[in-house]
């Protein structure tokens, strides 16, 4: 018998019994108030009632009713229609031959080819609609031959408001499509049908480990997966321009740091269920409106998936960071000792697009930002790094950074026509004149061994009228440890030397 013949024989049986009593052929019910079904000789009831079940009797049926019961026939004769009508989609799906998931992703056999008509039964584990997600869902099947289960993206743009309502976590959904890549990955695409089989069938996340190996990480594919352990940030340098994160079974530093105990290096993508860029608002933020690299969280649960060359996961649940690497307190004003600092200045170019700021507004922001840590260092020399190798990109940084600003913490550039190399960036130094004054021009050091030159300048410190002297030069980093892991600098970050 199909679901909706169980159902509508089932159905048929119920009728009032807010003050009525059945006697059947197995058993006697009596009821004060609710709906009592007879289905095959066995009640069912529904409702609120109380109701007190007599021994065996005889076979046949009697029922008294007083006046109220017959209302309650009438509503309830309406109400089997329209539960019928209401139940039909939640039956069965119709009949089809079907196309395992295993099959279209090529699981021990090759993978269908593009283009090819299927129908694929599949419960949604993650919904991504719209322009500004991944305009599309992922659904996963069981195989119980296969034993294991199998997730695929369903491509899904412009999707009719029928179709939205039935794309749910938890529903499970025939869908009539066709075969698709997307960058390397098979999806389903061009979709033309999708019926409504069930409710509520999520399946549990699978709890892998992070960091897989990479035949594991191929099989997890587009599965709904709950990292249970912690992982670390350690890395955000795209937060803003892509709304992800580096995730780690650790922090991770420059390789070469590690020395003799190498760690694993395996990163996970944790991408904001969308492929766009410069996503507004940026994801994953915290109450500072940043998210530090150290951060941890644990129970990460979403969709894994492999795309730009790395696995990502978008998350169905929110994250959960733990603030466990918190910004240090800025240092004591220094008073009247001198503060040097060293200042990268992320590419600031003045030529929009060229390598820095691609647009006016971009240009604006940048600048905002950089003169708000210049601030926060409040240095009187400030050694300047990836600054645009030309004189009016350092001109203008010095401009922004001083509207405002009383003389006595205003800058200006150590002068100097030193060899700047023909790389796109340099290094300048720029001081307040009301601490410290050159005593020479910047120069440089333009031997083959640096990517590009190193400059050097020598400044006194104003006090009293009596000098300090000091010798400066910009950091230099090691891009590798020697064998013993032992690490010898080439100089310091600001060298200082009494003259």
């Amino acid at each position: 018998m199909s679901a909706r013949r169980s159902i509508a024989s089932a159905l048929a049986s119920l009728i009032d019994v807010r003050h009525a009593s059945v006697r059947t052929d197995r058993q006697l019910i009596r009821c004060s108030g609710g709906l009592l079904g007879i289905t095959e000789g066995m009640p069912g009831l529904v409702g609120t009632s109380e109701c007190t079940v007599a021994k065996k009797q005889q076979r046949r049926d009697t029922l008294t009713m007083n006046r109220a019961s017959i209302k309650g026939i009438i509503n309830l004769a309406l109400c089997l229609t329209l539960t019928l009508f209401a139940t039909h989609a939640l039956a069965e799906c119709p009949h089809a031959p079907l196309t395992d998931i295993h099959a279209i992703k090529g699981y021990g056999t090759d993978a269908l080819t593009e283009g090819q008509t299927v129908v694929v039964e599949g419960v949604v584990t993650g919904e991504f609609l719209g322009r500004d997600r991944l305009n599309g869902f992922y659904i996963q099947h069981n195989d119980k031959q296969a034993g294991s289960p199998a997730g695929i993206f369903v491509y899904l743009p412009n999707v009719p408001p029928r179709e939205r309502k039935l794309i749910q976590p938890g529903n499970q959904l025939q869908v009539h499509a066709q075969t698709g890549n997307f960058r390397g990955q098979p999806q389903l695409q061009r979709v033309s049908r999708i019926e409504l089989c069930a409710r509520e069938q999520l399946p549990p996340a699978l709890t892998p480990h992070w960091p897989l190996t990479p035949a594991q990480a191929k099989r997890l594919e587009g599965l709904l997966l709950t990292f249970p352990h912690t992982l670390t940030v350690t890395g955000n340098y795209e937060l803003g321009r892509y709304g992800t994160l580096h995730l780690a079974k650790q922090r991770l530093y420059r390789p070469t740091s590690d020395g003799p105990q190498a760690k694993d290096r395996s990163v996970l993508i944790l991408d904001d269920g969308s492929y766009r860029a410069f996503p507004s608002p940026i994801p994953y933020l915290d109450e500072d409106g940043t998210r530090r690299v150290g951060s941890t969280l644990a129970g990460l649960t979403g969709v894994l998936a492999y795309a730009f060359n790395d696995y990502r996961l978008h998350p169905t649940k929110p994250p959960r960071f733990q603030s466990d690497n918190p910004r240090p307190e800025p240092p004591p004003p220094p008073g009247e000792r001198i503060r040097i600092a060293a200042f990268n200045v992320e590419n600031y170019f003045t030529r929009l697009g060229a390598r820095g700021a691609a647009t006016e507004d971009e240009l604006n922001r940048q600048r905002a930002k950089l003169r708000a840590v210049a601030e926060g260092l409040d240095a009187d020399i400030l050694a300047l790094m990836e600054i645009e190798n030309d004189s009016e990109s350092l001109d203008d940084f010095i401009a922004h950074l001083n509207d405002g600003l009383p003389q006595s913490r205003q800058y200006q550039a150590v002068a100097g026509s030193a060899d700047r190399g023909d790389d796109a960036i340099k290094v300048a130094f720029i001081y307040r004149p009301a601490r410290v004054k050159p005593l020479s021009d910047s120069y440089s050091d333009t031997d083959s061994a640096h990517l590009r030159p190193r400059s050097r300048c020598c400044l006194q410190r104003l006090k009293n009228g009596h000098s300090l002297w000091r010798r400066y030069r910009p950091l230099q980093v090691e891009n590798a440890l020697p064998a013993g892991g032992r690490y010898r600098p080439r100089s310091r970050l600001l060298e200082s030397t009494p003259d």
